[in-house]
């Protein structure tokens, strides 16, 4: 089990470290996240720890600039003492005024549309032998503190890396509706008892079933199993269906395109800053 208080968001300005613990489907042992500094400062630190594998998230949003980084952190024993060092695995840049973004890997910085340099750094992330847990480890930031994904483009970033090592490591097909994530059938359909926030509508009320057929497209999420706090709800939104139809090209959720988040970080059919 997890403990976490019910007003996490409320704790809003205050210092502190916080301990999660959740266990995975597929693994034995628990993740674990220690929070540095407080969820509604300008910069947080995240830790997250699950079987023995490790990851540090930095996000910081100041001004015009929004800059994740993430970083593997090794651990080794030298005599009786552990030696725990950290390895950045990449810096992310967005500028909110020019609308473009970059990424740093091992001290190279380039712009996020240079799709040949971008699909490699990000393919050996996604391919690597620590990835199905850092995709867990996202995904427990996602669920337990809910970082809104529309204020942040470093958040967004996370988001869509997370969501995109789980498409490469489970490919979810829908085959009734049990598979179907409820936020689904309360944004949509006729019986919805949630309304669409931001720019995001419901799906067609008698076309709902071929919506879950066509898993969801343009829902921000894994086909139909919805990420809430990517855009705040469980629609439709014009820059995740943009995504979502890179994702299905040629290459498919390991493109370019699918991996940066095309569509709704960047070269967006809309004036809203991050085109959820």
């Amino acid at each position: 089990h997890y403990f976490i208080q019910s007003n996490l968001r409320m704790m809003n300005k205050m210092i502190f470290s916080l301990f999660i613990f959740l266990p995975l489907s597929s693994k034995s042992e628990a993740c674990q996240l220690e929070i540095k500094g407080c969820l509604e400062c300008e910069s947080k630190e995240i830790s997250a720890s699950c079987d023995d594998v490790s990851f540090r998230v930095k996000i910081t949003d100041q001004g015009t600039v929004s800059t994740l980084s993430l970083y593997e952190i090794n651990s080794t024993v030298n005599t009786s003492e552990e030696i725990r060092k950290s390895t950045e695995i990449l810096k992310m840049t967005f500028n909110r005024t020019q609308k473009t973004a970059y990424i740093s890997i091992n001290g190279t910085s380039f712009n996020i549309n240079d799709t040949a340099r971008t699909q490699r750094t990000l393919e050996s992330i996604v391919q690597s032998a620590n990835s199905e847990t850092l995709g867990h480890s996202i995904r427990l930031i996602h669920d337990q503190l809910q970082l809104p994904g529309w204020e942040s483009p470093a958040v967004q970033f996370l988001y869509h890396l997370g969501m995109t090592i789980q498409r490469y490591r489970r490919i979810y097909h829908l085959t009734h509706r049990l598979e179907v994530d409820r936020g689904v059938y309360q944004y949509n359909g006729a019986n919805a008892t949630l309304e669409c926030q931001y720019n995001g509508t419901p799906a067609a009320e008698d076309d709902l079933e071929d919506f879950i057929s066509d898993e969801c497209l343009g829902m921000c999420g894994l086909s139909c199993h919805c990420w809430l706090f990517v855009c705040g709800d469980c629609c439709v939104h014009p820059g995740c269906l943009a995504h979502d139809k890179n994702c299905r090209g040629q290459y498919g959720m390991l493109s370019p395109n699918c991996l940066t988040g095309k569509g709704v970080l960047w070269d967006t059919d809309t004036d809203i800053l991050f085109d959820c």
